[in-house]
Formats: C-alpha cells, sequence, structure tokens
C-alpha cells in the first residue's frame, strides 16, 4: 500500500520556483509542487485565467 502523509495545515505553507522551470511550478517546504498561476489564449482572441494547482503524485509507467 502507498504511503500516506499526514499534513500539518495550521502552519503556512512557503512555496519556492524550482530552478531552471521558474514561472511554469514552485516547490513548498512540505513538498508538494504547484503549477504557477498563468494567463493563456483562447478562441476569438481572448484570454482567461489559469489558476495555479497542486499537482497529483505519481510515478512514470514508462520505463
Amino acid at each position: 500500500m502507498p504511503e500516506q502523509i499526514a499534513f500539518d495545515y495550521d502552519t503556512e505553507e512557503q512555496w519556492r520556483p524550482i530552478p531552471g522551470w521558474e514561472g511554469y511550478y514552485e516547490a513548498s517546504d512540505m513538498g508538494r509542487i504547484q503549477s504557477v498561476e498563468r494567463t493563456a489564449r483562447i478562441r476569438g482572441g481572448g484570454t482567461r485565467t489559469v489558476p495555479a494547482q497542486i499537482l497529483k503524485l505519481r510515478t512514470s509507467l514508462r520505463r
């Protein structure tokens, strides 16, 4: 079974850019990874804001 990790949500999580991926991803002091909020173009010439989100932890299925 996968090991479960307990987080202490009472402390403020600190996010820092990942070297080489600045502007795309950040890592927290709790070991989590999140994408950075960004603006994306949509059809018709408009834009929308894509919110930051914490990525799911998983291993690659490719070998």
